[in-house]
């Protein structure tokens, strides 16, 4: 079972994923410490974890990530996942089908993928900036398509979309 958690930055949707995920939890994390507020977000996310959660960092190939099939997975974030891609030196294209393939290869019974809604941002000013929220744009449209279920976080509040 898939869900997808959709939202702006500091919408809730991370919040509302972690209140979402029980049982034997893993979570798949995408972000990189590439600069000291970078390393300060993260460091953030992860004291609001709970103990008992195995964290695993795969920024490029979460779906090769080594999962118990009982567990529940928490992928934060496909944006991050997207970015990350890119800068690898991925086309826009390639960068989609990499994000989605990796996304929807996860093999846990349970799993919820987290990412930025790119249709709430104003069109970024650089090429890249424009690249990535195109091709990030499409991929939740594709991963919204597959998932069972889609939730829009708006000011901490989550709305069922599908």
């Amino acid at each position: 079972m898939l869900t997808l958690i959709l939202g702006g930055i500091r919408s809730g949707k991370s919040r509302t994923a972690a209140g979402m995920a029980t049982g034997r939890v893993v979570f798949l994390a995408t972000g990189q410490a590439t600069d000291d507020e970078m390393r300060a977000r993260i460091a953030e996310h992860q004291r609001l974890r709970p103990p008992d959660w195995v964290t695993v960092e795969e920024p490029l190939r979460p779906s090769g990530a080594d999962i118990p099939s009982d567990a529940t997975v928490l992928l934060d974030s496909v944006d991050n996942l997207v970015a990350n891609w890119l800068l690898a030196g991925a086309t826009a294209a390639e960068a989609e089908r990499r994000a989605v393939d990796e996304v929807l290869g996860l093999t846990a019974a349970r799993c919820i993928a987290v990412s930025c809604e790119a249709g709430f941002a104003p069109v970024a000013l650089s090429p890249l900036g424009r690249a990535f929220q195109d091709a990030l744009g499409r991929v939740n449209q594709a991963l919204a398509a597959k998932a069972d279920r889609v939730l829009l976080c708006v000011a901490g509040i989550p709305m069922t979309v599908k």
